[in-house]
Order: structure tokens, then sequence, then C-alpha cells
């Protein structure tokens, strides 16, 4: 019993110890409560590298390829030279591991502090006042077009129509509650009204970062409203409600004839015998006011005969068959515009489109497409679209076409595609026209024929202010038949004029059958200099042949080896030379 009372007493004696100790200060084998663990810190991510095209000629483009004899092109049909996909690149980013979680430390109760006796409350010196600055403007939002309007004047009866637009030049999408074509008459003010609008309005609308909004209203004017000196002015509402309006545009609207009083019916005579009908003169040339027509045989612009001098944006790393398709690849900004133009001296910009980019997204693709028109307008130059890649189509080039051709469903698709398009641009001096398909592979030259003269046909009828291109193609290697004067026929030329890979179609491959012609392409690699290009241009501009070389960025025929937007860093200096000497004195929109 002795024992058991010697452990009775320790074991109390041990218990009262532990009850007197402090909170937290009790540590057990292997633990540690008065310290957290540390989270485990997860290795730096590294971005993963870019994607970016391998380096090689275009499609169905061959450097060493003979081409067929009789077209104004380089590659052998149904020998393309596929260009490879690039491999995506770049380094995963490691998962971090999740770290423990800390037990939280019981601290003692703090011993609190006496409270200070109140002093005197002091008396705080006055600020300055700020001096007002200005109110600032809203961010990122640029009025790209002003009022433009189809007419400077109107009568009652007759409709106007205007367009505006506005460029987001912000990396975020900006909402606008409202965008409006607003129209002011005589005495009217931009707040005060009267609100005689153009219509309709946008509405709310969100614009996307870097994207620009166009806008296309119009207004049928009636006897009611006021004879005289109106304005137009593209408006915005941002979301604090405020509007920002952009610059006039004045027009006339003119007085209604006044209503003759009506004479007393005359007495019929006998009917005077008709005189023979003259014979018709020759047609006059049409004017061509602000854009570029046909008129014998000539580009005419302002009454001056124009031969285009530019270069081609393929947008290659864009195009399905080469990293696409995805519009957000395009390879070219503002900077390569004012490049073409001013370092250059081109008049011209030959646009390299996908119509899978129009498939996936309509507004996005006119987005896009209406800044670099804006681009191209701000840099007087004129804009050629072109698509590269059709519905149903893996390739341009002269090659791999079958499901397109052999589809009628495809081919209409295309047809509607440019129905819309020359919709959207029908009144864009900008625009020269369309170049309905890049060396078009069709199954024979019948096929060829009909389906142009389908498409050309349904183009005029939404618009009758811009030119179509055909191309030669490789049914027959020649140009197809076409009723119609709105034409820019076009061929490609990869060798020497008259030689094989640059023979005109028709009898003379040294000169075209049929004018005005464009050589839409022509151009050659570093490992082969500058080779035949400038003799070349040179016959170009002796015989009124407009041409565009191929291409701006690329590593292989670009007149600068790179690939990026903007990136001037490689250049081709010996062809940039060829091309400047033959831009030399372009005649260019204004």
């Amino acid at each position: 019993m002795g024992r058991f009372a010697l452990i009775a007493t320790l074991m109390l004696t041990v218990a009262a110890t532990m009850w007197l100790m402090p909170p937290g200060q009790l540590t057990l084998p292997g633990t540690n409560s008065t310290s957290a663990v540390a989270p485990r810190v997860s290795a730096k991510a590294v971005p993963p590298q870019a994607n970016r095209p391998t380096a090689t000629p275009p499609r169905g483009r061959s450097a060493a390829a003979t081409p067929t004899p009789g077209a104004v092109t380089t590659p052998t049909p149904g020998n393309p030279t596929p260009t490879p996909t690039p491999v995506p690149g770049g380094i995963p980013t490691p998962t971090p591991v999740p770290g423990g979680t800390p037990t939280p430390t019981s601290n003692p109760t703090p011993t609190p502090t006496p409270t200070p006796a109140p002093g005197p409350t002091p008396t705080p010196a006055p600020a300055p006042t700020p001096t007002p600055g200005p109110t600032p403007t809203p961010s990122g939002v640029y009025v790209t077009q002003q009022c433009t309007l189809s007419a400077t004047t109107v009568a009652p009866g007759q409709t106007l129509s205007a367009t505006g637009s506005l460029w987001n030049n912000t990396t975020t999408a900006l909402s606008l509650l409202e965008v409006v074509l607003a129209g002011r008459p005589p005495g009217g003010t931009n707040a005060g009204g009267p609100f005689d609008d153009f219509g309709p309005v946008s509405g709310a609308i969100s614009v996307g970062a870097g994207a620009t909004y166009t806008l296309r209203s119009s207004r049928t004017f009636t006897t009611s409203d006021p004879a005289g000196t109106w304005r137009c002015f593209l408006t915005y509402q941002t979301a604090d409600s405020v509007y920002h309006d952009g610059l006039d545009t004045t027009f006339t609207v003119s007085s209604p004839a006044p209503t003759p009083t009506p004479g007393p019916t005359p007495t019929p005579g006998p009917t005077p015998t008709p005189a023979p009908t003259p014979t018709p003169g020759p047609t006059p040339p049409p004017s061509s006011g602000a854009y570029l027509v046909v008129s014998n045989g000539n580009l005419v612009y302002n009454g001056r005969v124009v031969t285009l001098r530019g270069e081609n944006f393929n947008n290659e790393p864009a195009l399905a068959c080469c990293g696409g398709p995805n519009i957000t690849k395009i390879n070219a900004n503002n900077a390569d515009y004012a490049q073409a133009s001013t370092v250059l001296g081109e008049n011209a910009i030959r646009f390299g489109m996908d119509w899978n980019w129009y498939n996936a997204n309509r507004t996005q693709f006119y987005q896009v497409l209406d800044q670099h028109v804006a681009w191209a307008k701000a840099n007087h130059l004129w804009m050629l679209p072109v698509i590269y890649e059709v519905p149903g189509a893996s390739a341009g080039g002269y090659c791999c076409q079958d499901a397109f051709w052999n589809s009628s469903s495809n081919q209409q698709t295309l047809i509607n595609f440019w129905i819309d398009f020359a919709t959207h641009y029908a009144n864009e001096p900008t625009i020269i026209g369309y170049d309905v398909i890049n060396e078009p592979a069709p199954p024979s030259q019948s096929v060829y024929d009909g389906w142009s003269q389908r498409v050309y046909n349904a183009i005029l009828g939404v618009d009758t202010n811009h030119l179509l291109s055909f191309e030669v193609s490789s049914a027959g290697w020649n140009l197809p038949s076409v009723s119609g004067s709105r034409i820019l026929w076009q061929g490609h030329c990869y060798a020497t004029v008259a030689t094989n890979g640059c023979n005109f179609p028709g009898n003379n491959p040294a000169s075209p059958p049929q004018r005005p012609f464009l050589v839409g392409e022509v151009g050659s690699q570093p490992s082969s200099g500058v080779s035949y290009v400038p003799g070349n241009l040179a016959n170009f501009n002796q015989q009124g042949v407009s041409w565009t070389h191929f291409v701006m960025h690329e590593v292989g025929f670009g007149l600068y080896q790179t690939w990026g937007a903007g990136d001037f860093s490689v250049p081709f200096t010996a062809m940039i030379q060829a091309v400047q000497t033959a831009a030399a004195g372009s005649i260019k929109p204004s």
C-alpha cells in the first residue's frame, strides 16, 4: 500500500504542474504548436513558346517546280508543295503542391494600457483647394470615319445614306450605350436638336479590344424638312450617359419644286410624222468619282489613268493551310500599311482572306476587316480583298480544290459570301473590287466560265461601284469567259516575262490579251536574289500592267524575312530597292 500511495502522490503533483502551465506551452513529441508549417513554393511557370509557321514557299508553290506553259503562274498543277503545320511548342507549367495548414497559436491576454487624459483638440489648418483640371475624355474610343454621305444634296422624297466608324484602341472590350449618325437641320444644335437623326441607331453594343464598329444608316427626306444646309455627325454615348460628338459633314436639302397651276387642256392637233431615230454615238467614258473604274482598257481614278503598284498581305499564319484558320493571327497592322505607302511608295494592297474566318464569326470578321480598310484608307492605299481558302478546300494555290468545284453547295456558299461582302463595302471607295478566288483549279474551263458569270452577276446585283478580278485557271491556263465590263483580269508571275511561269494567257505570251490586267503575284526568294523581278516590274510599268509584289512578311518570298506584323528587322534589301524603284511616282487615292 505504501508503494501505491507514493505513485498516487507523484501523479497528483504532475497534474497540478500541467494545470499551472500557460496555454500553448505544452509540446508533444513530433509536433510544434507555436509555429505554422510553411506552404511549399511552386516552381516558376515557363510560358509556352508561340506557334510560328514553318518557313516554306506559299501554298502550292515550289521553288524548284517547273511551271506549266501558257499560264502566268509558277506552280505545277497537281503537284503543290505542302506547307507543314507548325508543332506547338512550350514547356508545361508545373502544378503547385499544396502546403500544410498552420496550427493557430493562442497568445496570453495582454495587460491593458492606462488611457491617457485627453488634451486640447488642435484646430486643423484648412487644406488648399486644388485647381480643377480639364475633364478627361473617354479613353480608347476614336472616330476613324466621320459621317460619310452618299450625296451632298438631297431633295424631298429622296433617301440619303450615311456611314461612320469607331475604333476601340484599348486591350479590353468597351461598352457603349448608343451610336448614332445624327442629323441636324439649319439652326439646330448638337445637344438641343431638333434630333432629325439617321436610322437605325446601334442600341447598346460592346466593341472588342482593337476592333472597329461601323454604323450604316439612312434617312428619307420629306417636304416638311426645312431646306438649307444640314449637318451630319457620328456620336456615341458612353456608360456615364454622356454623348461624344464627331466632326460635322454638311449637306444641302433643296426646296421642293412648286406645283404648277394647271392650264386649259389644249385642243389636240394632227399627229406629227415621227422623226427618224438618230444613230447612237460612242458611249462616253464613265465618271470615276471616288472609285476606280474601267475605261478603254484602263483603270481610271478622278480622270487619271492609274497603274496599281502594290504589295501582297497574304496573312499566311492565319489561313487554314498554314496555322489557322484564326483571324487573330493576321500578320499585318497599321505599321505595315504605312511602310507600304511611305517607304515602298506603293498604292495598293492585295489582302488575303480565309472564308473560314467569316463562317466562324461574321461579326468579328467585319470588325477586323473594317479596321484594315481604315488603315489602308489612312495611308492612301487601295485594297483588293482575295479569298485564298474557299469552302470545302484544304488549300489554295492551283491545288486541293476538288471539294469546292465538285460541290454546287460550296460554290453557292462562296457566292453568298461575296454578296454579303459586297453589300457591306458597296460604298467604300478604298476597295478596288473583289478577287473572287485565288489561283482557281476547276475541273474544266466550262465549269470555271459558268461559275465566274454567276458570281459576277450576283455581286453586280448589290454593288455597282466596284470591280471583280478573275484569275487565270489551271483548267485551260486561260481567263474565264465572262460577259461584263467591270473586270480586272489577273495572272501570277514567277519567271521572266514570256517564259514558262510568266506567260500571259492568249496568243501573245509577252502581253495580256484583255485589259486592265493585274499581275497579282510576282517575286523571288533571297536564295535566287532579285533574279527576273526588276526587269519584269519595268516591263509591266512600260505596258501599263498593274502588279502587286509577293509578299510583305514571309521567311521565303518576303520583303521582310519575318512572320510578325510590323516586324521589319530582317529586310530583303535588294528586293526592297527593286520594288521602291518600280513603285516610284504611283498615283494614290486621296
